[in-house]
């Protein structure tokens, strides 16, 4: 029934759809950015099917990528991990998102930023590992030599845009303690 009135989630599936056909060269920069503003203020169905009338129908929906990510199995310690995930919004946006939430939680963990881009944010955490004291107790003339040892685990998150699905491709690689790989984890969702 054309004169139902569009959901949200029409409003979005339709601006993927024109965005997909831009990418395919059916529709020009502008176009695509008025034919995204009328999506976006389309009140119904027959409105949204009038931005599309002169484009190839939708295929049907792939269903949403299962997140790579390398199994949690083992005892804890510091392991390498990647994740990787679709996220709805712009580039830009994400990096503001994962600074306002991302950065603060992996300070909280003793992380630091030590390298920044608009696609890249890079954190390291130093530490010393637990073996030094035993070396600096038990073997007293190495025992500066072995408190000087220090060890940095990285944590990379990578931005790029997803040209196919629109939004933005997020990818978390690096070495980390199990707590930070189960956090990383909990932001897939189930």
């Amino acid at each position: 029934m054309p004169d139902l009135r569009a959901s949200d989630a029409e409003r979005e599936r339709t601006v993927r759809h024109l965005r997909d056909q831009a990418l395919a060269g059916r529709l020009t920069v502008e176009e695509l950015d008025e034919r995204c503003a009328r999506a976006y203020a389309a009140v119904t169905v027959s409105e949204l099917a009038a931005l599309m009338e002169d484009l190839p129908a939708p295929t049907a929906a792939e269903p949403p990528p299962v997140p790579q990510q390398m199994p949690d199995v083992g005892p804890p310690g510091v392991r390498p991990f990647t994740y990787e995930w679709h996220h709805r919004v712009a580039p830009d946006r994400a990096m503001e998102e994962a600074l306002r939430h991302i950065a603060p939680a992996l300070h909280a963990q003793g992380y630091e930023l030590v390298d920044r881009t608009e696609t890249r944010l890079g954190f390291v955490y130093s530490h010393r590992p637990g073996w030094t004291y035993a070396v600096a107790v038990l073997l007293l003339p190495f025992s500066l030599l072995a408190l000087l040892y220090r060890v940095e685990d990285r944590v990379v998150i990578e931005l790029e845009p997803d040209r196919r699905r629109g939004g933005t491709r997020m990818i978390v690689r690096g070495n980390a303690p199990k707590r930070v790989r189960r956090a990383f984890a909990q932001l897939l969702g189930p």
